[in-house]
C-alpha cells in the first residue's frame, strides 16, 4: 500500500507537470512517430519482462534530470480521449455495467461515480462538458428544489447513458420479483431467511443494497413486491416482502443468538468495507487518509500524507465501529435476549441508553474475533489490489501522453539517461 500513500497525494497534478517525473513505462509503440495509447489492463509479466526500474528509483532518477516546461493543458486528455477513457471506466462490470444496468437513475450513478474520478481529474473542461453538460466538476453535486441531481444533463453523454439504461434494462414482473428477492436474500443484505430484516426499519436500512434492482422494476412488479408503487412507504403485510419480513421475525425469535451474531457481523463488516484500514490495528493514519482520498477520487493534502506518524489502535477501532454499530447492535432485541439469558426486552428496555451500551459492549467483545478480523483483512487485500491497478493505469496513461511526446522509448531515455535503453 506504499504505492497508494505516495501517489494519491499527487494524482490531481500528475497530468499538469512534465511527465518525466511520473514515468513508469518502458512501453515501445509500434510506430515511434505515432501517439501511443495505454491499455487499461497492464500485464505484470510484460512489465517484468521489460525490467522497468521501480517507482522509487524512477523518482530518484527523475530528480536529477533536467526537464523542459510543458503547458498545464498539454498533458490533459483531449475531449475524445476523456470521453473514451471515462466511458471505459464507468461501463466496467463493477461500476455501472456495459449497458448502465447498475446506474439507471442519477442517484445510482453518483453512488458509482467516485470509482472513475481518477479519469475525470485528467479531463479538460471540454471533455467534462461533453460528459456532464457543465464545464466544472464543482457543479456536479448541485441539486434542484426536488432534491434531484442537476448533472449530468439529459442531453449530455452520461445523461443519455442513464436514460437508455433505465429504458433498456427494465424488468418484467417475474424477473423483477426474482432479481429483487434474490438480492435481498444475500447474506450481506437481509439474509436467506430475512433474519437481518425482521422489522420495517431494518428492511429500509438494508434495501439500499438492492436499489439498482428495484429501480428497474415496473409498476406491476413493484406492486407484487411492496403491495403498491409507493416506495416511500413500507411493504404491506400481505405483499411478498411484507410476508418475508414477518416470517423472518418469527424465525429470528427462535434463533436469537444466531440472529444477533449475524446482525453484529454484518454491521461490523459494512462499517469497515469502504476503508478497511480503519479497522486494522497498526495501520498508519497516512494510509487511512490516502484510502479515504482514493475512495472520493480526490487529491490527498500533503500534510495528511506526510505529517502523521500515528497508527490505528484497538481503541480507535472500537470507537469507530461503536459510532457505526452501537444503535444497530445495542438496539437489536435479539442481541438483548442473547446477553440477558433469552429474555426478550420491553420497548422501554430496548430504548434505554444504558441497556444499549451494555448489549453492544457484550456482543462486540464476542464478535470482534479472529474470524471477523480475517474477513476485514481480506477486504483490505482486495481494496489494495484494485487501487494499485487503477493507480498504475492512471500514472502510465498520463506519463505516456506527457513524457517524450508520448513515445515510450524517448520518455525512458529522458528519465533514466540517454545512454540507457528499455530492457537494460
Amino acid at each position: 500500500m506504499n504505492v497508494l500513500t505516495k501517489f494519491v497525494s499527487f494524482l490531481a497534478v500528475l497530468c499538469v507537470v512534465d511527465g518525466a517525473h511520473a514515468a513508469t513505462s518502458g512501453l515501445r509503440p509500434a510506430n515511434a512517430n505515432a501517439t501511443s495509447r495505454v491499455s487499461m489492463a497492464v500485464s505484470p509479466a510484460s512489465m517484468n519482462a521489460r525490467r522497468v526500474p521501480t517507482m522509487v528509483s524512477a523518482k530518484t532518477a527523475a530528480a536529477t534530470v533536467a526537464t523542459t516546461t510543458t503547458s498545464s493543458t498539454s498533458s490533459l486528455l483531449t475531449q475524445n480521449e476523456c470521453v473514451e477513457q471515462y466511458t471505459e471506466c464507468i461501463k466496467a462490470s463493477d461500476v455501472c455495467g456495459f449497458e448502465f444496468e447498475e446506474c439507471t437513475t442519477s442517484e445510482l450513478f453518483y453512488a458509482k461515480k467516485p470509482q472513475c474520478n481518477g479519469v475525470l481529474l485528467q479531463c479538460g473542461s471540454d471533455g467534462i462538458n461533453a460528459l456532464f453538460g457543465t464545464t466544472s466538476t464543482t457543479n456536479l453535486s448541485n441539486k434542484n428544489s426536488n432534491d434531484e441531481y442537476v448533472y449530468p444533463t439529459a442531453g449530455s453523454i452520461l445523461g443519455q447513458f442513464i436514460e437508455a439504461g433505465a429504458i433498456n434494462n427494465r424488468y418484467d414482473t417475474s424477473t423483477c420479483v426474482k432479481r429483487v428477492t434474490s438480492c435481498l436474500k444475500k447474506d450481506t443484505v437481509c439474509g436467506e431467511d430475512f433474519e437481518l430484516c425482521t422489522t420495517n426499519a431494518e428492511f429500509k436500512k438494508q434495501r439500499v443494497f438492492c436499489e439498482s434492482n428495484i429501480a428497474r422494476c415496473q409498476s406491476d412488479g413493484l406492486t407484487e413486491l411492496f403491495g403498491s408503487t409507493n416506495l416511500s412507504s413500507m411493504p404491506t403485510s400481505t405483499s411478498r416482502l411484507g410476508i418475508l419480513i414477518s416470517e423472518g421475525a418469527d424465525l429470528a425469535a427462535v434463533n436469537a443468538v444466531s440472529t444477533c451474531y449475524k446482525v453484529a457481523d454484518q454491521c461490523i463488516l459494512s462499517a469497515c468495507t469502504a476503508n478497511p484500514y480503519k479497522c486494522i490495528t497498526d495501520s498508519s493514519m497516512a494510509l487511512v487518509n490516502a484510502t479515504d482520498a482514493a475512495n472520493e477520487g480526490k487529491a490527498l493534502p500533503p500534510e495528511q500524507a506526510n505529517a502523521s506518524t500515528d497508527v490505528v489502535t484497538s481503541k480507535v477501532i472500537s470507537g469507530f465501529i461503536r459510532n457505526a454499530c452501537a444503535e444497530t447492535i445495542g438496539g437489536n432485541k435479539y442481541c438483548y435476549a442473547t446477553v440477558n439469558e433469552g429474555k426478550m426486552p420491553t420497548a422501554s428496555q430496548l430504548t434505554d441508553p444504558d441497556n444499549r451500551d451494555d448489549v453492544y459492549a457484550d456482543v462486540y467483545s464476542v464478535r470482534m474475533n479472529t474470524a471477523i478480523r480475517d474477513k476485514i483483512q481480506k477486504l483490505a487485500d482486495d481494496f489494495d489490489k484494485k487501487t494499485k491497478e487503477k493507480c498504475t493505469d492512471t500514472i502510465m496513461s498520463c506519463a505516456m501522453r506527457s513524457c517524450g511526446s508520448g513515445v515510450g522509448s524517448l520518455c525512458y531515455s529522458r528519465v533514466f539517461g540517454a545512454g540507457r535503453q528499455m530492457g537494460d
